[in-house]
C-alpha cells in the first residue's frame, strides 16, 4: 500500500469516529410521558384513541408500548386504540421502550339500558293485600339499573320504590316502571277486588235420616269477591260429618252444627243438622180381618221407632179381585175370597201383613116361620 492511500483511509476513519462521538453527544433523552386522558368512560362496543405525549417534544427516542390490566374489559393496540369489550374497569398503561417512564388511563366500560320488562303484565289482588313486581333491566350487564315506580290511580293501588303494590280499594290501576337510563318503560294492569263481606248457606236447619247424605251450598258475598275458598266443620262428627265441598253424612241420631268459614276475613254461617233414625219396622193394628163383600174396613200402620223421620208407606193387595186397599189403608171387600194386604215402608222396605177374608152378603141364616106344610 502506498503512503497516499494509507493516509486517506486513516483520515476517513478519524472523521467517522469524530462524527459518531459528536452524534452520541447530541441525543436528547426523554424526561417523561403522559396520556391525553387519565380517565375515560366508554360504551360497550365502542373505541377510543389515547395519545401518548413524550417529553420533551424533541426527545430522540419516542417509541412506546401499550398494555391493559384486563383484556376482557378493554383491549388496546400498539397505536393506543382502546376497545370497550364488557362492563367494568381496566387500566391502560403506556411505557417508553427505552426508559422507565409510564402513564396510565382508567377506562370504565358501561352498557346502556335497551329495555325493561316486568314479571307480571296483569295482576288481581284483594283490597288490603300486597304483592310485588320484579323489573328486569336489559341487557343484563346494563350499568345503570335504577328505576322509578308510579301508579296512575293511587286511590286504588299504590306502589313503593321497590315495586311492592298495596291494594287500597276495588278498581283498576296501571303500574309503570321507568328506567333512569334511557327512560324505558313497562306496565302492569292491577285489578283490586273486594274482600269477603259475608257468607250464607242454602239451609240453616236440616233433618236427615242416619246413613243418608245431603248437600249444603255456601254463597260468598260480595259476588265479585276474589277468594271464595271456605272450610267446613262439624261440632259433633259422631252424629254428622261434612266433606270439603259441603256434603253432609248422617252417622247416627242426634244433632250437630255445621259451620262454613271463609278463608278471607273468616266469615261464618251455620246449619243445625238433626239426624233421625231409620225405620226399623212396621206393624198393623190387625193381622187378620173378616169382612162382608161390599163393606170397608181400616188398617192402621205404626212405624218403628216412633221418631223415625220417613213414615211413608205403600199398600198392596195380592188379590185385588177379592179385596182392594187404598193409599191410606182402607180395605174394600169386592167378592168372597181371601186376600193378603201388605204395608211396606218407603224407608228400609219393612213390611207387615193382614189376611183378609171376604164373606158373601147372601149367606143369611134364618128359621122357617111356623109349619111349612101350611104354606
Amino acid at each position: 500500500m502506498n503512503k497516499s492511500v494509507f493516509w486517506s483511509l486513516l483520515g476517513f476513519m478519524v472523521c467517522m469516529l469524530t462524527f459518531t462521538a459528536c452524534s452520541s453527544d447530541n441525543d436528547i433523552n426523554a424526561t417523561g410521558i403522559s396520556l391525553s386522558e387519565k380517565d375515560i368512560l366508554l360504551e360497550k362496543g365502542s373505541s377510543h384513541l389515547l395519545k401518548a405525549v413524550v417529553s420533551p417534544e424533541n426527545a430522540t427516542n419516542k417509541d412506546v408500548k401499550w398494555a391493559t390490566s384486563d383484556a376482557d374489559i378493554a383491549s388496546v393496540d400498539n397505536k393506543g386504540n382502546v376497545t370497550a369489550l364488557k362492563t367494568g374497569t381496566a387500566t391502560i398503561t403506556v411505557s417508553l421502550i427505552n426508559g422507565n417512564f409510564t402513564a396510565q388511563c382508567k377506562v370504565t366500560v358501561s352498557s346502556t339500558v335497551s329495555g325493561v320488562s316486568l314479571d307480571k303484565t296483569s295482576l288481581s289482588i284483594i283490597e288490603g293485600k300486597t304483592d310485588i313486581l320484579v323489573a328486569t333491566i336489559l341487557p343484563n350487564d346494563a350499568t345503570n339499573k335504577e328505576v322509578k315506580w308510579t301508579s296512575d290511580n293511587e286511590s286504588v293501588a299504590k306502589v313503593s320504590p321497590n315495586g311492592e303494590i298495596t291494594a287500597i280499594r276495588p278498581g283498576s290501576a296501571t303500574i309503570t316502571v321507568t328506567t333512569t337510563d334511557q327512560s324505558k318503560t313497562a306496565q302492569c294492569k292491577v285489578t283490586v277486588t273486594p274482600v269477603v263481606s259475608g257468607v250464607t248457606l242454602n239451609k240453616t236447619s236440616l233433618s236427615i235420616t242416619e246413613g243418608k247424605t245431603d248437600m249444603l251450598v255456601a254463597t260468598i258475598l260480595p259476588n265479585d269477591a276474589t277468594n271464595k275458598e271456605v272450610t267446613w266443620t262439624s261440632d259433633n262428627e259422631s252424629v254428622a260429618k261434612v266433606s270439603p265441598n259441603g256434603e253432609i253424612t248422617a252417622i247416627r241420631p242426634g244433632s250437630a252444627t255445621i259451620t262454613v268459614t271463609t278463608t278471607d276475613q273468616s266469615k261464618t254461617a251455620q246449619c243445625k243438622v238433626t239426624v233421625t233414625p231409620v225405620v226399623s219396622g212396621v206393624t198393623l193394628n190387625k193381622t187378620s180381618l173378616s169382612i162382608t163383600e161390599g163393606k170397608t174396613d181400616m188398617l192402621v200402620a205404626t212405624i218403628l221407632p216412633n221418631d223415625a223421620t220417613n213414615k211413608e208407606v205403600t199398600w198392596t193387595s195380592d188379590n185385588k179381585s177379592v179385596a182392594k186397599v187404598s193409599s191410606n189403608g182402607e180395605i174394600t171387600a169386592i167378592k168372597p175370597g181371601i186376600a193378603t194386604i201388605t204395608v211396606t215402608t218407603t224407608d228400609q222396605n219393612k213390611t207387615a201383613h193382614c189376611k183378609v177374608t171376604v164373606t158373601s152378603s147372601k149367606n143369611i141364616n134364618y128359621k122357617p116361620y111356623g109349619n111349612s106344610q101350611n104354606w
